[in-house]
């Protein structure tokens, strides 16, 4: 059995393994798909602009990782309130009854549910222009969602606690908000826009969906056109999607809910 509808702010891979294969990935576009989703790539690419300019100032290599600052503190700390507005955002469409509670404060044991609707721990994000080391460039942010060091706090991401440590306890933890944690934060973000909008920037120049590069090496090219992807390819067979958009679109209700209450 595979789903014969998209889910809210959710992309998947269809039944043959593509994503955008034949226009087949317009349901993005369809407008109960997503809510003033412009809002939130315009921020994302905000973000990204501003650390394109730190990096004329910190050289992206493995020399820089532990280089700390207030203005990687900043960085950081805004690209891990964006990333905790799309998770909020994800949730606010689909089923989570908690998410819907007054006074609710949704932290990263929520968060965490949305890796099995998005499949965060397989995506890949490779930064550019690096020095040095090139596998380095390689992050998998939300590696540890997908097979946790500590199966008892299947949540934890070092980089995130990192975070919450320089904002809880700038004193004592200013040396955590290093490029590193930025680093990964950042490219938690490129996976998290993804794993909703695919390539989608909802510009208002010509539809297109479909990626395409010059390069040669398995990843493509993200939103914004400079850090670049792996998208998911071993989604289970039962929770591809099925469906063929130009019926489905005439549907009342083409879009469906994840059901986040059942985790």
């Amino acid at each position: 059995m595979s789903q014969p509808k998209p889910y809210f702010l959710t992309v998947r891979q269809f039944t043959d393994g593509h994503y955008t294969l034949s226009g087949r990935a317009r349901y993005i576009k369809h407008p109960s798909y997503s809510k003033r989703p412009s809002n939130y790539i315009r921020s994302y690419l905000l973000l990204q602009k501003d650390l394109q300019d730190l990096f004329n100032y910190i050289e992206p290599s493995d020399t820089s990782l532990k280089t700390y600052s207030f203005r990687i503190h900043e960085l950081l700390t805004r690209t891990c309130i964006e990333l905790e507005a799309n998770f909020k955002a994800i949730f606010a469409l689909n089923k989570y009854t908690r998410a819907r509670r007054r006074g609710a404060n949704l932290n990263i044991e929520d968060y965490c549910k949305i890796n099995q609707s998005h499949y965060l721990s397989e995506y890949h994000v490779k930064a550019p222009y690096w020095s040095e080391n090139v596998m380095t460039a390689v992050r998998q942010p939300f590696k540890d969602w997908g097979t946790p060091p500590d199966p008892t706090k299947p949540w934890i991401l070092s980089w995130y606690q990192d975070y919450n440590s320089t904002k809880h306890d700038r004193a004592n933890s200013l040396h955590l908000a290093n490029f590193e944690n930025l680093l990964d934060a950042f490219c938690g973000l490129v996976a998290l826009i993804a794993s909703q909008y695919l390539f989608e920037d909802f510009s208002p120049g010509p539809e297109l969906l479909a990626a395409s590069s010059g390069w040669n090496d398995g990843f493509e090219p993200s939103i914004g056109d400079y850090f670049r992807i792996v998208i998911p390819r071993h989604v289970p067979a039962a929770e591809r999607y099925d469906f063929d958009w130009e019926t489905l679109s005439r549907d009342p209700s083409p879009i469906q809910q994840f059901d986040y209450d059942a985790i």
